[in-house]
């Protein structure tokens, strides 16, 4: 009975004990709050961290899916503008796919792409613009965490973006000719070590062309430096056209170019360098027509970078001692500028 003295100190103790009791579990959730937040702060330090190191695109994107559990979102996607003619933000690519994978890419109105979530799975999810003052670099597509987080990744992610794209292009510039857009004999060095590399490991062949304009002095003590230069930015664009997707191109000197060519043997590399000739005669922008000389080798013995140029280079020698307008594979005698009487087959 509510009366006896004993039932009130029952209550008061059973009150006392529920006080302790919310109290304690207020103070766990505020310890456990703390220590989320501070595991959370601690991420997004790893990860600003992380972000201030990449110099490549594809770089920053690994590094946020790899910290995106730390700082409370179950994923991230990050898709960066491609422009096509007067739309800058055409075309979005997503950036986070597997390292040996296809780049995603899809028209940026059409989001979300198909196969970006599962289809019978509701989502909640955001999508925030990755800007560096006035310039749209892409946007990322959150899933899960706080919209404060989002933001201040969204923030940091740009700010990276911006970064490795001039580190991309300070690159480009350090490895491209300025005048022909080709790349330049530096690119043309390394790329060709690292395919000679490949080439030994797994057998397979590998040919280099080299191409010098024949009488190309005359031709700028003729018409001027000015049309000089053009003349081989035609010349460049003739290479470039009938090059493939896995080729390389490159000036490696005033007048002199070259052409690397994987998967291809000296047959191979006759075929290319008759087209690149044939397309030569046909171009009508010239102020007179100009033919190459060309050596072309083939990956041997030994196999080596500099013995395939070295190879390349004597084939050279001996088109422009042949009379010029010729192509010379070391090791055959030469032929004439449009290759055709050269055995050739595209390997």
């Amino acid at each position: 009975p509510w009366e006896q003295p004993q039932v009130h100190w029952l209550a008061e103790d059973l009150l006392h004990e529920m006080r302790a009791a919310i109290s304690e579990g207020a103070q766990r959730r505020d310890y456990v709050h703390q220590f989320q937040l501070e595991t959370r702060l601690h991420a997004m330090g790893v990860l600003s961290s992380h972000l201030g190191e990449m110099l490549d695109v594809e770089q920053v994107a690994r590094a946020v899916n790899e910290n995106t559990d730390m700082v409370g979102i179950r994923r991230a996607h990050v898709a960066v503008f491609e422009a096509e003619e007067d739309d800058p933000v055409a075309w979005s690519i997503l950036l986070d796919q597997e390292a040996d994978s296809p780049r995603h890419r899809f028209r940026t109105r059409e989001f979300p792409p198909p196969g970006l979530w599962d289809g019978g799975e509701p989502v909640n999810a955001a999508l925030l613009p990755l800007r560096f003052h006035e310039e749209a670099l892409g946007y990322m597509a959150f899933e899960g965490g706080e919209l404060s987080t989002w933001i201040s990744i969204a923030r940091q992610v740009a700010a990276a973006l911006k970064v490795a794209n001039l580190h991309q292009q300070v690159v480009e510039l350090s490895l491209k000719d300025p005048l022909t857009g080709l790349y330049n004999r530096r690119y043309f060095d390394l790329f060709l070590e690292t395919e000679v590399v490949r080439s030994n490991r797994f057998q397979r062949p590998l040919t280099i062309a080299l191409l010098d304009l024949d009488t190309f002095k005359s031709y700028n003590d003729d018409y001027g430096h000015p049309a000089g230069d053009e003349a081989l930015r035609v010349v460049a664009r003739c290479m470039v056209m009938q090059r493939r997707a896995t080729d390389v191109v490159a000036r490696i000197g005033g007048d002199e170019f070259a052409i690397l060519l994987p998967e291809t043997d000296a047959n191979g590399g006759q075929a290319v360098s008759a087209a690149i000739c044939e397309a030569m005669l046909a171009v009508s922008d010239l102020k007179r027509p100009l033919t190459f000389s060309i050596g072309i080798a083939e990956l041997g013995s030994p196999a080596s970078a500099e013995a395939l140029v070295a190879s390349a280079d004597q084939a050279l020698y001996e088109a422009k001692r042949g009379g010029r307008s010729r192509t010379c594979v070391y090791g055959r005698p030469a032929s004439n500028g449009t290759g055709t009487e050269s055995p050739t087959g595209q390997s």
